[in-house]
């Protein structure tokens, strides 16, 4: 018997998209700026950088969230800015204009003079109200100004079926569904507040016929039980206390369909291990049961009240909360199945790696501002073409604060050990990634580089001074400069005349070679090359391994390896807890 297909969504598609939002004085958010995909757009960034006031502005102005007094903006005595403004532009999802019914209801669409597109330009603005902490809003439409800038227009009055074809829906980090059976109106208790169950009384089925046999099972499972004609005989007395009462009944299951699927237990099935449900399953489950209740939700019940599917923004903080690594790799296509688009706040670099680099923005928060960075379409074009060429993809690129370009896997392991001796803790804390370009005159080289200046990321370029590795370094572009690249440049570190084997043989490191080549029990062999052999045989492993003992022995560092701490600490984007 095959199960029944779920209900088609309860109306068409909204004919809307948000292409772009502007918040100002939201939270710790000044003036930003940020574009939306048309399916979903991932926000990067460091703690405190902004993403989630980005999610509880868009919540406010387009879901069910009323904001409060400290939702606006402060200034370092605690007093308020000003309002907090969230502007939303709408546009037709595909083509250049409103289908013409819609542009009906949409009452004031404009022209863009950017784009050349039809667009609806809506702003919400949060402000005090003497009635108490939450905020009063008000909204109106905008206009494009001779300036460029959009501005607010007095009329016409904003129709609340025009914010009815919105709908923005939050699902926070402490998302949990066990959390939310037994509440009404919880995504669980919404999507299980109707089962859509027909009546065909002809075939003895439907919801009458379900109920009685609910009914039955009620009164089997009570008289089986001495326990409940016990309860049930002594409540009995309710009826002798109280003349409006005329019977007492014990029912150990709900009598309506509805009440019984809210006490409904989502099971999960292991290969032999025992049945449990969700409940005793752990938070990176019970998390994603949360998101996958949800797109049932969105299918079968949101719009079917009001004639039309509204276009639905789905924001989502750190979907990849308690999930396994492999469970991660996996969750892209999870949330590109939700409808509508989705805004994803992430600290995830899977997840990132995985995802369209078009569709990241990362958020970089400066001492007076918080700016939207993007890939520009050529950069993200290349990116897609290096990401999976490199030992470090780009999700963790794109999180990093500082990138050293290596031209091999064995400087990919040996510096970051070497630079820990030097910071006095790992590189990593840091934020500072190693890439390896190996060698560093392949093409993905200039696409990493090109990238790291889009998204204003600090890099340095680490190889070696010989004849390939300079022919290497011209070979690559400053964006900065639109020069090539010259072993005097600020950006390159040369690590001498030879490999980094070589390196650690220049700097006294010969007698951690031989406690390694005894600890592996590989003869190390004879002559003046026995050490440096030994690590050519045997890399990129056995160079870690000289370097980890060299620091825990305390060795002065090679001398290129502090020219390159020396220039790491002077980056920007490095802490300054980093600099000497």
């Amino acid at each position: 018997m095959t199960s029944p297909a779920l209900p088609d969504p309860p109306a068409a598609p909204s004919g809307i998209s948000i292409r772009r939002v502007a918040i100002r004085n939201f939270r710790c958010i000044d003036d930003l700026q940020l574009e939306l995909e048309p399916g979903t757009t991932y926000l990067v960034g460091e703690n405190n950088a902004g993403k989630t006031s980005i999610l509880l502005a868009l919540w406010s102005a387009l879901g069910n969230r009323r904001p409060v007094d400290d939702d606006l903006r402060r200034t370092p005595d605690d007093s308020a800015v000003g309002d907090a403004v969230v502007d939303v532009f709408l546009v037709p999802p595909r083509g250049q204009r409103f289908a013409t019914e819609l542009r009906q209801r949409l009452v004031y669409v404009q022209r863009d003079p950017s784009k050349g597109t039809e667009v609806v330009g809506i702003r919400t603005v949060f402000h005090p109200s003497r009635e108490g902490a939450a905020l009063s809003t008000r909204r109106s439409f905008l206009q494009p100004g001779a300036d460029g800038n959009w501005t607010p227009v007095n009329a016409p009055r904003m129709p609340q079926d025009l914010m009815a074809r919105l709908e923005a829906h939050l699902l926070d980090a402490s998302r949990d569904l066990v959390d939310e059976r037994g509440n009404r109106t919880s995504i669980w208790g919404r999507v299980l507040a109707d089962l859509q169950i027909e009546q065909h009384p002809e075939q003895g089925v439907g919801r009458e016929a379900l109920e009685q046999d609910l009914a039955d099972l009620a009164r089997r499972v009570r008289d089986s039980s001495p326990v409940l004609r016990t309860l049930q005989s002594d409540l009995g007395g309710i009826a002798e206390a109280q003349a409006s009462v005329g019977r007492v009944e014990v029912q150990p299951l709900p009598p309506r369909l509805e009440e019984l699927a809210r006490t409904a237990e989502v099971v999960l099935h292991q290969p032999r291990q025992p049945v449990l449900p969700l409940r005793q399953h752990g938070l990176g489950s019970r998390s994603l049961a949360t998101l996958l209740v949800f797109q049932t939700l969105a299918k079968l019940r949101l719009g079917a009240d009001r004639g039309f599917q509204p276009q639905l923004l789905t924001l989502l903080e750190e979907p990849e909360a308690h999930l396994h690594p492999q469970a991660v790799f996996a969750l892209r296509g999870l949330l590109d199945r939700l409808p509508g688009q989705r805004i994803v706040s992430t600290h995830s670099s899977q997840l990132v790696a995985d995802a369209d680099p078009r569709s990241v923005r990362l958020i970089r928060r400066s001492a007076n501002s918080i700016r939207v960075l993007a890939l520009p379409p050529d950069t993200a074009k290349r990116v897609l073409q290096f990401r999976r060429l490199v030992e470090r993809p780009f999700g963790e690129i794109i999180f990093a604060r500082a990138l050293v370009l290596c031209d091999g896997s064995t400087d990919r392991y040996v510096l970051p050990t070497l630079l820990s001796g030097y910071f006095r803790c790992n590189p990593a804390g840091l934020g500072i990634s190693f890439v390896d370009c190996g060698p560093m005159n392949q093409p993905h080289t200039m696409s990493i580089i090109r990238a790291a200046h889009d998204l204003e990321l600090p890099w340095l370029a680490f190889t070696d001074r010989d004849p390939a590795g300079i022919r290497a370094l011209r070979s690559l572009i400053n964006p900065a400069t639109g020069k090539p690249l010259e072993p005097d440049s600020d950006e390159v570190v040369m690590s001498g005349g030879k490999q980094v084997e070589q390196l650690l043989i220049d700097a006294g490191y010969t007698e951690e070679v031989e406690q390694v080549a005894d600890q592996e029990g590989i003869p190390l062999g004879t002559g003046d090359r026995r050490h440096l052999k030994f690590l050519a045989d045997n890399k990129p492993w056995a160079s870690e391994q000289v370097a980890i003992r060299a620091r825990e022995a305390d060795k002065p560092l090679p001398e290129p390896v502090i020219v390159l701490a020396r220039k790491l600490e002077r980056l920007p984007g490095v802490p300054s807890e980093a600099r000497g």
